[in-house]
């Protein structure tokens, strides 16, 4: 399967996200959501909360926690 340019993009701004959330808690960044759940995430862009959960490594805590603002750049443009 490749990997679209617009998919490679997004995906280094969830990289990026999940760092400055990851410094922001004082953890590493594989903790936030591993590397797997920020390739799903920029393949599928899911659209909407319950698409969002079923994203490999978003459990009920991860999307309560993270969902907001990792949706919020997958909508970015």
């Amino acid at each position: 399967m490749s990997v679209s340019a617009e998919d490679t993009a997004l995906f280094l701004r969830l990289k990026s996200l999940r760092k400055a959330i990851a410094d922001r808690n004082g953890v590493p960044p594989y903790v936030i959501f591993p590397e797997k759940s920020l390739h799903e995430l920029a393949c599928a862009r899911p659209g909407d909360r319950e698409n969002f959960s079923l994203i490999y490594g978003v459990g009920e805590y991860k999307l309560e926690k993270y969902e907001p603002e990792f949706m919020e750049e997958i909508r970015k443009r």
